[in-house]
């Protein structure tokens, strides 16, 4: 082997040494995929845990309204009054749309307020829902109702026997529109 053939191999040799441009691009490709697609379902699992902690605060404020109508009956049979709805505005017992504020002891026309956050931390009442002017606006409405459910036909009935108590919480999430509904019955046992 002489001295000319000898630097020719070596210049073949080194031509192949290290990477090309396209096999550099795909090793990029690879890692962006590998790093990228982890990062995309961690950020649509978060979307979907603050989606499914809105559904569940709903359905809390949701429940809260139902029970805090069921309290003002409860109530008014362990007082021994004959006037069962005691305490619930009129207009909400024809089945009108109302607000029903458990903090601030009131059920009264709805007027489409958005319920108020306390978000105050060092308040005893921080973390409460309710219709307190100062405190900050949440994304939630809340529309309860009170209808009359006993078939009795006439409407000078003073009293009806039985009402159903419907809560239905709204709000947006990402511009799309939610709503989340419950219901339970009331009787007026033994009047």
């Amino acid at each position: 082997m002489n001295f000319l053939q000898l630097k020719i191999n070596n210049k073949t040799k080194n031509k192949f040494n290290g990477f090309t441009l396209v096999e550099t691009l795909v090793g990029i490709s690879i890692l962006l995929m590998a790093v990228v697609a982890p990062l995309v379902l961690i950020t649509s699992n978060i979307t979907a845990v603050f989606s499914v902690k809105d559904k569940i605060t709903a359905l809390y404020l949701a429940e809260d309204a139902v029970d805090y109508v069921k309290y003002k009956i409860d109530t008014n049979f362990n007082k021994g009054d004959t006037n069962w709805l005691a305490g619930i505005d009129p207009w909400c017992i024809n089945g009108n749309s109302c607000e029903v504020d458990s903090y601030n002891d009131t059920v009264g026309l709805y007027t489409g307020t958005v319920l108020k956050f306390n978000s105050n931390t060092t308040s005893p009442t921080s973390g409460v829902y309710g219709y307190t002017s100062s405190w900050q606006d949440s994304k939630f409405r809340r529309i309860v109702t009170v209808a009359n459910a006993s078939q009795d036909p006439n409407p000078n009935t003073p009293l009806p026997d039985e009402v159903i108590i419907t809560a239905t919480i709204l709000w947006q999430d990402h511009g799309v529109d939610k709503q989340t509904t419950i219901s339970e019955h009331a009787f007026a046992w033994g009047i």
